[in-house]
């Protein structure tokens, strides 16, 4: 697609979500949607695009379609230029609206003040979409008064229960949303945001080589890191509760017991106990991850109809009678006027971005600092 026209609709609106225009001859775009994450978007214009005094508005918010479909949405958060202005440019970064989970605090009572919080903690049991929009219907809509809506309750997902004492929400949701089977999105619509749900279908198609839709790929797998989980529960000292979880099928397989510790002394609500040994089993599983470049045909493509999105189960020949199946995590599309349109999916849990790999690593660190620091 080399010096055609982007293949993105751009969208500008002001901090309030009042249209401002499209956007129009950009250099170039690169969107990196996530499932149940933080996606993002780089957009680079030149300095005499007639659009860059609403991109520099402090708060200026863009959404991209891509193939028909919305495929980020959010606050343009840096920016960066360089000259002479002759033939200078501006980049301009969007972070999707699923930081909502990130910014918002799910508060111990969430329907009084700072200084009455009588509870210890918030805790919410249920179907995993039903969770979910309960605690952003009582923390963000209620409480803050956020532009934010929730789509219908459709019960998706099993079963989960989160506590919170001050967490960001996406502390105590993720990954258990994720682990219960749905996915879920934030996106701009009409003037605010709506969160809704949605579940992750198996693309019908397995990728090949032969096929000529798989043009580069690597792969690696990382071996499970729990075969027996001790949930210790609420009391104090010998007070305490503890319950122990095996999975002797994966010690079997395996040829080893690998035991871990996870703490439930936030909750006495429904089986805490098995939710959270499920969700640690979940976490330290086998995983395996891939990265794929894939070149778009006939058969396949990214988004429209019959094309496979973020959140999707997709399968990958990756040598003789190798299929290896796993969930498509994030795509990278990516669009120069001078090399046209590329799509780079990352397939499962383990990516060859080490920077990536590290954001992930520190991430997980810190959400273990604030629990800490809330109990």
């Amino acid at each position: 697609m080399t010096d055609e026209e982007s293949p993105f609709v751009i969208t500008l609106y002001d901090k309030d979500f009042v249209r401002q225009g499209w956007l129009g001859d950009p250099e170039s775009v690169v969107a990196v949607p996530v499932h149940n994450g933080i996606g993002d978007a780089s957009i680079t214009v030149g300095s005499g695009n007639a659009k860059l005094p609403l991109l520099m508005e402090r708060g200026a918010r863009v959404t991209i379609e891509y193939q028909g479909e919305y495929l980020i949405g959010g606050k343009v958060r840096a920016k960066k230029g360089q000259g002479p202005s002759l033939n200078g440019s501006m980049t301009f970064t969007v972070v999707d609206d699923f930081r909502l989970f990130h910014r918002i605090s799910g508060w111990p009572v969430p329907t009084a003040a700072l200084n009455a919080q009588t509870s210890e903690y918030h805790t919410l049991s249920g179907p995993a979409e039903t969770v979910v929009k309960a605690a952003v219907t009582a923390n963000a809509i209620n409480r803050l008064g956020e532009p934010v809506t929730v789509g219908p309750d459709l019960g998706r997902g099993d079963n989960i229960t989160t506590a919170f004492r001050f967490h960001p929400l996406a502390d105590r949701l993720f990954p258990a949303v994720d682990t219960a089977g749905i996915g879920v999105t934030v996106r701009q619509q009409g003037s605010g945001l709506i969160v809704d749900c949605y579940t992750p279908q198996l693309h019908p198609r397995t990728l090949t080589e032969a096929g000529g839709v798989v043009t580069e790929w690597e792969w690696d797998q990382a071996e499970a890191e729990a075969t027996d989980v001790i949930v210790g529960g609420q009391g104090e000292g010998t007070l305490r509760t503890f319950v122990g979880y095996t999975d002797p099928a994966l010690a079997e397989a395996i040829g080893e017991r690998i035991e871990v510790f996870r703490d439930a002394r936030d909750s006495g609500v429904g089986d805490v106990y098995g939710e959270r040994a499920a969700e640690t089993f979940a976490e330290t599983a086998q995983k395996s991850g891939l990265s794929v470049k894939l070149s778009e045909t006939s058969v396949f493509r990214y988004g429209g109809p019959g094309g496979v999105r973020v959140g999707d189960r997709v399968s990958l020949e990756v040598g003789a009678g190798l299929t290896i199946t796993d969930t498509l995590r994030s795509v990278a599309i990516s669009w120069t006027r001078s090399n046209g349109l590329e799509v780079v999916p990352a397939i499962g849990e383990i990516s060859d971005n080490t920077d990536q790999e590290l954001a992930q690593a520190i991430a997980t660190v810190a959400a273990g600092v604030r629990d800490l620091r809330r109990k």
